[in-house]
């Protein structure tokens, strides 16, 4: 096994808020407050998604803390603890709080502490009652066992808590338990599914449902479909109350927020998401986000849930988040433009150089793009920019709001940048955050907010002509192929195909003369060409950064983006746009480079002819998508030994967020320091 340590002197960020939190007004502030309250509520159930022993890891970093009172060198003095192996727990505890758990939200591989298992004990036999109630989850911290997250199967070492309990859980499994689900009307995001052995050597599976409410084992009976009951001679049951705990303290904070909600539809939103976490109800939790997202421009936008799909290896079962924002209008003034010219920008896209096309979304709405700042936002990472909601029915009737998260832009410091040459670094530091925002918006904007998936969205019904099938602009033949009852793009190309394809979108409208020049102001002294050469140089070089996302035993990707950002790195190291090369002693640096005239003259066909093809592919629902996307991302013998240089020289940024308290009916914002303490008395005070 390749043991992933935690990693040693991170650069640690505070999640800056003060200045936008205090002119909030004092009603605004008492609903941010109780929304965060809400969000953080939600922390459990992402440990309990992370891992079986993520929870109880969570409770001791807690109780030492409390313990202590954040003295960690008189902790380590009582208990006879050197401090170099106090500084390594902290490097642990700050780590696993950052990810919510003990599998990097990276890479999704289980993460141990550097400190050595006996001192951890000794620190933990500081606290009243001893080392003996926490031994268990101490074996857990070190074991071995499970490295990776992925389908369930014991003799490849995978395991996923979405599936707890589950020994070995194949994709055929998940597919046929999915398909009586959709059957059945019911939804999987809120969903975790647990797989047991009979007397009969069969097996039972159990839908658990995140609700308040609790039922009893078995309460409601389903019988398989007619294409999955050959294949499935056992049991499937559905039960609620999972997470009810939590469900339940998520519902009294909304209970606070809505007393001061700005609008009827703030509190309709509550009212809705109350609805859904009580009964375990997806159908209120999605009329919550078609609400949400009818609530425009308020001041403070708040959404909680089960949102995103990253971590569940089938991609169907979603990862709580809940975030609370504060708008930045002055940098959202600046993407104004971008925004008046959205319908002009779309039809530059490949797809459409003759107008928009069959594969196009038949209206596309002026789209908002807003500029935030962070609060709160209680996720395994931070995004720098996000698109939701992600149901692509409420997004065909309602619409989807798009952020760029300003505060979690971090500027590259000045001084050499890792992987770039010195000139490159110079303008790196002066670009990155700018040229950054660009790839955001046009990512968020065209890439999430593009494309029409076509399918027959119920039996006999298709949301195009059947009778006169559109025609493959690959092939110029008709269509052979779209999405089948029950079918989402997720289940057919996975999530990080709908990024790199999203990715592309960006890339290629930077290339797009008339649609840079929206980014620019009169007189601006930044030249577009920078903006754009920086653009390409930040995806390669995450490309690059990201090659740690990759699992050398398990040969899979455990990060969506990192894979889509090597894809592309891929596509332009191949056509000479790109390049790689070892240098420094004994060549174990790396430099990458950019050919400024080839990404003139061949860049914007270049990735047009990929971003066309990953288009149609993806409307389509033609897995020869599949294929090309898994040879693009394919780990290169070259690549891997790139792989090694970068695990010695890269570790993942942290972040620490503020907490907000009611004092005497007014509320007040702490921060925190930006250290591995500072992160543990942050999470400590939340008293979750």
């Amino acid at each position: 096994m390749n043991t992933f340590f935690a990693e040693r002197n991170v650069d640690i960020y505070r999640l800056e808020i003060r200045a936008h939190y205090d002119a909030l007004s004092d009603k605004q502030k008492l609903y941010a407050h109780w929304m965060s309250r809400a969000a953080f509520g939600g922390a459990r159930i992402i440990l309990r998604q992370n891992a079986a022993e993520a929870e109880a890891i969570f409770d001791l970093i807690m109780a030492l803390y409390r313990h202590c009172g954040g003295d960690w060198g008189a902790l380590g003095q009582s208990a006879g603890v050197a401090d170099a192996e106090i500084q390594y727990f902290l490097e642990y505890s700050s780590m696993f709080l950052a990810n919510l758990g003990n599998y990097a939200a990276f890479n999704k591989q289980k993460f141990f502490p550097r400190i050595q298992q006996t001192a951890f004990a000794a620190l933990v036999g500081q606290v009243p009652g001893g080392t003996a109630p926490f031994q268990k989850t101490l074996d857990a911290v070190y074991s071995g066992t499970n490295p990776s997250l992925g389908y369930p199967n014991v003799d490849l070492e995978l395991f996923s808590n979405y599936y707890p309990d589950s020994k070995i859980l194949t994709r055929e499994e998940v597919a046929d338990v999915q398909q009586i689900l959709e059957s059945n009307s019911i939804y999987t995001e809120n969903t975790r599914l647990r797989t047991s052995n009979q007397a009969d050597g069969s097996l039972n599976h159990t839908v658990l449902i995140a609700s308040m409410d609790i039922s009893k084992e078995a309460a409601v009976k389903l019988n398989p479909t007619p294409q999955t009951h050959n294949q499935m001679q056992r049991g499937l049951s559905v039960v609620k109350g999972d997470h009810s705990d939590c469900m339940e303290r998520i519902i009294g904070c909304l209970e606070n927020a809505k007393k001061f909600a700005a609008n009827s539809v703030q509190s309709e939103i509550i009212k809705a998401h109350q609805k859904g976490f009580k009964c375990g109800e997806m159908a209120s939790q999605k009329e919550a986000q078609a609400l949400w997202v009818g609530d425009k421009a308020p001041k403070v936008e708040a959404l909680l849930g089960f949102l995103e799909y990253y971590r569940d290896p089938h991609g169907v079962r979603a990862e709580w988040r809940g975030f609370v924002l504060i708008e930045n209008q002055p940098q959202t003034l600046l993407f104004k433009k971008l925004i008046e010219n959205s319908q002009t920008v779309i039809l530059s896209l490949p797809w459409n150089d003759h107008g928009r096309s069959p594969f196009e979304v038949d209206e596309y709405k002026e789209p908002g793009f807003v500029s935030m700042e962070a609060l709160t936002f209680v996720s395994t990472s931070i995004p720098a920019g996000t698109n939701v909601p992600n149901h692509k029915d409420i997004r065909v009737d309602h619409g989807y709001k798009n952020f760029a998260i300003r505060n979690r832009l971090i500027d590259a410091p000045p001084g050499k940048v890792s992987f770039l040459s010195e000139g490159d670094s110079q303008l790196y530091a002066k670009l990155s955050s700018r040229a950054f925002s660009m790839l955001i918006a046009l990512h968020e904007l065209f890439g999430h907010g593009s494309g029409k998936p076509l399918g027959e969205t119920s039996p006999g019904e298709f949301n195009f002509n059947i009778d006169d099938l559109p025609r493959n602009p690959l092939s110029g033949a008709p269509i052979e192929s779209w999405y089948k009852p029950g079918q989402t793009f997720m289940s057919v190309f996975g999530w990080s195909y709908e990024e790199c394809r999203c990715e592309l979108v960006g890339l290629f409208l930077s290339l797009v003369p008339e649609t840079a020049s929206l980014f620019l102001e009169p007189n601006d002294a930044d030249s577009v060409d920078d903006i754009i050469y920086i653009i390409f140089l930040y995806v390669m070089r995450q490309g690059i950064l990201g090659l740690l996302a990759w699992n050398p035993v398990t040969k899979n990707w455990g990060n969506a983006h990192a894979r889509a950002r090597y894809a592309i790195t891929t596509v332009l190291l191949q056509e000479g746009i790109g390049g790689i090369e070892l240098v420094g002693p004994n060549g174990m640096d790396i430099e990458i480079s950019l050919d400024r005239p080839k990404l003139c003259s061949k860049g914007r066909t270049v990735l047009g002819d990929l971003l066309k093809k990953l288009h149609i592919y993806f409307c389509t629902a033609d897995k020869a998508g599949v294929k090309l996307y898994d040879d693009l991302s394919t780990m290169s013998a070259e690549m891997q030994q790139y792989r090694v240089i970068v695990e010695k020289s890269t570790t993942q940024t942290q972040l620490v967020q503020a907490n907000t308290f009611v004092e005497n009916g007014t509320v007040i914002l702490r921060e925190y320091d930006p250290t591995p303490a500072g992160m543990i008395q942050s999470w400590a005070e939340r008293n979750i």
